[in-house]
């Protein structure tokens, strides 16, 4: 519990607030209480699950079937004409259950391009997700990064399969073999690197993270870095990368990145503050924790969502 809510005289008040979050959160803003009370249970929470990992809002649950991330457009300019109308027709059908329909689909695409790793990672998704089949789902999700390493979700449903799996052994030998043979990928670098970091080989993962978020691109790079870092011991280190996050999520919200889907972005940028938040907390810094969780209250005027967004502080980290 931190020394700032032990100092409260009020002890009435503060658990009034405590309710008061998750209804009201005009009355947070107005009420100076209330920056003591996020903070107080953002520490408990952080007493009592610092290790655990933080569920970091991803594009896996959005992208899903057919649709592409923006590192992957040239790679498929090279693509059928009418592959993107096959690729949504299958991903409709998916959505309605017809995932067999879908399948044949995707075959018959990579029936007449064999380099569409959007029809592979879709495929394998199907296998993975509909099928319950992860062996296949395996092959076709490596085949599509081999085809091209920029496949943000080849990469992440990767890693999670091989650490699911516990083959990070075997994972790490293709994603090291792709890595090399792709003039060392920082798309690739990153999935090594949280391959690393999930047998907890810190000091090996942080090289190639390093490498990873050297672009200043991909947030999800920045993130990992300074999960390890924290996890390594490096508090300062740490908040810097999650900083970078932070600005990255920014320019992507201003350049259009999720204008589809902004509570998306909006989740991602206070989640990158919510790290920053943790990591204040477990060096007692309550003012600087207090001083981020303000600017987490300018991205939100929506009391229930940011109550859950303070509850997830409950699963530290990836």
């Amino acid at each position: 519990m931190s020394q700032r809510s032990q100092q409260s005289s009020i002890l009435g008040p503060i658990l009034l607030l405590c309710v008061v979050l998750t209804i009201s959160y005009a009355v947070l803003l107005v009420l100076k209480p209330s920056n003591e009370l996020a903070v107080t249970k953002l520490a408990k929470a952080e007493s009592q699950t610092k290790s655990e990992p933080i569920p970091k809002p991803t594009m896996h649950n959005t992208i899903y079937h057919g649709a592409a991330m923006a590192d992957t457009e040239a790679h498929t300019a090279q693509h059928l004409p009418d592959e993107d109308g096959l690729l949504a027709q299958a991903a409709a059908l998916v959505n309605s259950g017809k995932f067999q329909e879908a399948k044949k689909i995707l075959e018959d695409i990579l029936a007449k391009d064999p380099t569409s790793d959007k029809a592979m990672v879709d495929l394998g998704l199907i296998y993975l997700l509909d099928l319950k089949d992860s062996a296949n789902a395996k092959i076709y999700l490596e085949k599509a990064l081999v085809t091209n390493p920029n496949n943000p979700t080849a990469l992440s449903e990767l890693v999670t399969l091989y650490t699911d799996q516990k083959q990070g052994d075997a994972g790490l030998n293709f994603m090291q073999d792709v890595y090399d043979r792709s003039e060392h990928n920082p798309n690739v670098a990153l999935g090594i690197g949280q391959l690393l970091a999930s047998k907890r080989h810190f000091d090996d993962a942080i090289p190639y993270l390093e490498e990873s978020a050297r672009e200043g691109k991909n947030p999800d790079a920045t993130t990992e870095l300074g999960d390890v870092l924290s996890q390594s011991g490096h508090g300062d280190k740490a908040i810097e990368a999650y900083a970078r996050t932070i600005d990255i999520e920014k320019k992507r919200i201003a350049d259009g990145f999720y204008s589809n889907q902004p509570k998306v972005g909006e989740d991602r940028l206070v989640m990158a503050h919510m790290d920053v938040i943790g990591e204040y907390l477990s060096q007692k810094n309550w003012d600087r924790a207090n001083e981020e969780l303000a600017k987490v209250r300018e991205v939100y005027n929506d009391d229930e969502r940011l109550a859950a967004l303070l509850e997830q502080v409950q699963a530290r980290r990836r």
